[in-house]
């Protein structure tokens, strides 16, 4: 109906280049913001590994496979150690999910780097305090985060 007001169309507004640059402005900006959530639920799942049962506890021949609050023979300096990098990557990944929209260049470039590193603390972590089960889960979320920033990247 403008169009026939004013006797312009759309197309000789913009260009097709011009529309094709908001559109894939658009698409790379999608593609960040579904990175972000996925990285922050990520960080976040790390509030479940307080309570399933990952961790390895010798009990006489035998080992059980206990959560992080029912081992009885982990000195504090690991489960305060534990504790630290779990709650801290947890709200790490809270404040991805609450900050995607946020428009600073350093956290937009940074988010990501970070993130992986305090899953690469968290791998090395276990793997030092020989704990298979849960540096396995770390390592593939890890894997998987390196994955979704190489594909980020490519875009």
């Amino acid at each position: 109906m403008t169009g026939k007001i004013i006797d312009v169309t759309i197309d000789e507004l913009l260009s097709g280049d011009e529309i094709l640059l908001a559109a894939e402005q658009e698409k790379k900006e999608n593609a960040w913001s579904l990175q972000t959530i996925l990285y922050g639920l990520f960080d976040m799942m790390n509030l479940v590994f307080f309570f399933l049962p990952l961790f390895g506890e010798q009990n006489g021949d035998y080992i059980e496979s206990v959560s992080l609050f029912s081992m009885k023979s982990l000195e504090n300096y690991m489960l305060i150690s534990y504790m630290v990098i779990f709650g801290i990557t947890a709200v790490f990944g809270i404040g991805e999910i609450l900050l995607q929209h946020y428009q600073n260049h350093f956290w937009k470039k940074n988010h990501a780097y970070i993130s992986m590193v305090l899953t690469i603390a968290a791998t090395l972590l276990f793997i030092l305090s020989q704990e298979p089960y849960i540096a396995f889960f770390q390592f593939w979320i890890f894997i998987i985060k390196g994955v979704l920033y190489v594909k980020q990247q490519s875009m």
